[in-house]
């Protein structure tokens, strides 16, 4: 989910890390994703498609049960309190050729 969502939305692996689920608008009108404080500490919105927001719903029911809206997209493996960070988000990335 972590590649698809960067590939689609365009997001910088640094914005990527901090998606919350609130972060995520499904509004008919909005279809859009919320980056706080993104590069140059500015606030921005990527563009949601309805297959993308279809993989998030799925993603969010299936690996995020009973997670609130308020928690990380992608928590950290060893304190789900914390986003995962900048390397392990890296570590999902393929090598480049």
């Amino acid at each position: 989910m972590f590649l698809t969502l960067a590939y689609a939305s365009g997001l910088r692996l640094s914005e990527l890390c901090q998606l919350r689920g609130c972060d995520i608008d499904s509004a008919p009108d909005r279809m859009c994703i919320r980056v706080i404080q993104g590069k140059g500490a500015q606030d921005r919105y990527a563009l949601l498609t309805t297959e993308l927001l279809d993989d998030l719903r799925l993603y969010w029911r299936t690996c995020r049960v009973g997670a609130k809206a308020s928690d990380w997209l992608f928590p950290s493996r060893s304190n789900p309190a914390r986003a995962i960070d900048r390397a392990s988000g890296l570590a999902l990335l393929p090598p480049r050729a």
